[in-house]
């Protein structure tokens, strides 16, 4: 017997989202940065984009287009969300050191 649901992949994915996304929000919110919280949220629903789109056909341009931009908005919402934490991260810190 061949195994060939892809459900507990699709799960397993949207699990594994939701953690890592779930706990940046979390960081964000102790943080009281609401602008990184929105990138986070943008960043999850792109992300579950990405993966619907995986089972589309590709054969036509407009898809693959579509596929790119939605990567990119999703890829860089994270980026950005996580660059905000971070540098908030930095600035306490050199303000302890100069203290």
């Amino acid at each position: 017997m061949v195994f060939s649901g892809t459900m507990v992949f699709v799960v397993l994915m949207i699990l594994g989202l939701m953690g890592l996304v779930g706990g940046l929000m979390i960081d964000a919110s102790r943080k009281k940065k609401p602008a990184a919280i929105l990138l986070f949220g943008i960043a999850f629903v792109m992300l579950l984009c990405m993966g619907y789109l995986a089972s589309k056909d590709f054969s036509k341009a407009f898809m693959n287009w579509l596929a790119e931009i939605i990567n990119i908005i999703g890829q860089l919402s994270l980026f950005v969300g996580s660059v905000m934490i971070v540098s908030d991260k930095k600035r306490t810190q050199q303000a302890e050191e100069k203290a």
